[in-house]
């Protein structure tokens, strides 16, 4: 395909697709209309296949034709695009388009909670990444410490007034002389306590979702009047 393309890259790709969801050689070769015969010798670089050739493979592979000349690496254009923007994964950026396609379907019934539950996750996402650039601690950036956090050694510039000091994780302790206190700290500590600050902030977090649902709900609602005889004639 000339020397902006490397046909051995395709070909690979259209392989690892063609495992990726299962199907044999037979198999893909009855999808596209070819014997098996055909798609070895694809396989096998001895051949190309076609422009109409790549094109039933992209309503197969559920993919975009840039995707298999290998133009990019996630399946469609517009998720590479997001991806570059966010630095989020294919594989969530599909989940959160899932979820906001879920979000807005009708309910089915009373029962059919799942729509408001998409919604849910979704302003709880975005609860989370607005908060992270908040001046104050965040609950994403904690969970973020907690997560990949290694903890060896802490920090302090109590002792010279000047400048910041490091010493070994195990030289902490809590020490109060009025209650004779003396405790020694540890990494698992530490994790402790971050947990205990998660908790805390996403408590926080509720409150206020609860208290505007609740405000909400509690407003008084605009009564229609009723009509009068004369308005009724």
């Amino acid at each position: 395909m000339g020397d902006i393309y490397s046909n051995s890259k395709i070909i690979e790709r259209i392989k690892t697709e063609r495992k990726s969801i299962k199907l044999s050689q037979e198999a893909f070769a009855a999808a596209l209309g070819y014997t098996r015969k055909t798609i070895n010798s694809w396989e096998k670089g001895k051949t190309f296949p076609q422009l109409s050739d790549l094109l039933n493979m992209c309503n197969l592979f559920d993919c975009d034709l840039g995707y298999l000349l290998c133009e990019y690496d996630c399946k469609t254009r517009e998720n590479t695009d997001i991806v570059n923007a966010t630095g989020l994964s294919e594989s969530t950026v599909n989940i959160i388009k899932f979820m906001n396609q879920q979000s807005k379907l009708p309910a089915n019934d009373i029962f059919d909670c799942m729509p408001a539950k998409y919604k849910n996750l979704l302003h709880t996402i975005d609860i989370l990444i607005q908060s992270s650039l908040s001046d104050d601690v965040s609950v994403l950036g904690l969970i973020c410490s907690y997560l990949y956090g290694k903890y060896s050694s802490f920090e302090t510039n109590l002792i010279t007034g000047n400048e910041n000091c490091f010493y070994n994780i195990d030289e902490l302790r809590l020490w109060d002389n009025v209650s004779n206190t003396n405790i020694l700290l540890n990494e698992k500590d530490i994790m402790n306590v971050l947990l205990i600050s998660i908790q805390t902030i996403l408590q926080q977090e509720r409150d206020k979702i609860q208290s505007n649902s609740s405000a909400g709900s509690d407003s008084p609602k605009k009564v229609q009047n009723s009509p009068k005889n004369d308005d009724i004639r």
